[in-house]
């Protein structure tokens, strides 16, 4: 036990186990479920609402706090990009559906104010 609490690294490694664990049990199943690809694309679609308005705000508008969610959103995005690479020693899976969200947010944003609806 004493090992156990001298070695500072065995903690960290136990927390990243578990947040592996986490990742693989409540998000990567549904990626790899294809029964479960419906409610992805639920999920997708609502994140890609949110998102789109808050761009448009952002670049339109020039709204101060829709510059500053756009900057927690990609720094979230940065950090599961980050989370991803450690996982898996490449961009995986979370990479991917990162990518996918913000280029259909965009392209979602992008058709809104084409089309003047919002």
């Amino acid at each position: 036990m004493a090992a156990r609490m001298s070695d500072g690294a065995a903690p960290q490694r136990a927390d990243d186990e578990a947040g592996l664990d986490k990742v693989d049990r409540f998000v990567l199943i549904f990626l790899r479920e294809s029964t479960l690809w419906p409610i992805l694309i639920v999920i997708v679609g609502h994140i890609v609402v949110f998102i789109a308005p808050v761009l448009l705000l952002a670049t339109r508008d020039r709204r101060p706090s829709a510059m500053a969610m756009t900057v927690v959103l990609g720094w979230l995005s940065f950090s599961l990009v980050r989370f991803d690479r450690k996982r898996s020693g490449k961009l995986a899976q979370l990479s991917a559906l990162a990518l996918v969200v913000w280029m259909l947010a965009i392209a979602t944003a992008v058709v809104a104010h084409w089309t003047g609806i919002f």
